[in-house]
């Protein structure tokens, strides 16, 4: 069996834990407290950076939605027109199959 000062051995061999020893004498790690003034500084870059991406996503995610879902076909039609994907001749031609079908309202 070990007894107490068989614990505490380890400890002294390393210098001890006191004030600025770190774990078992080595330092406190990574650099210690040196970066501990720029800590709050880093969670707000980090939290400002994390509500960049959500709203990034977001954004990208409504721009996806398709708009065909919401229009009528014969919005679609005045759209296609509009921008010129279809000349005057198609766009009557299927304006009025669209109305014959009862789509055009």
């Amino acid at each position: 069996m070990i007894g107490l000062s068989g614990l505490a051995l380890p400890a002294a061999q390393y210098g001890g834990t006191g004030p600025g020893q770190g774990m078992n004498g080595f330092g406190t790690g990574w650099g210690g407290h040196m970066y501990m003034p720029f800590g709050g500084l880093f969670m707000i870059v980090l939290l400002v950076v994390g509500v960049l991406l959500v709203f990034l996503f977001l954004r990208s995610a409504a721009r996806k939605t398709p708009r065909s879902e919401f229009e009528t076909p014969l919005e679609l039609l005045k759209g296609r027109y509009a921008r010129g994907e279809i000349d005057r001749e198609a766009y009557l031609a299927i304006k009025k199959d669209l109305e014959e079908r009862g789509e055009g309202d």
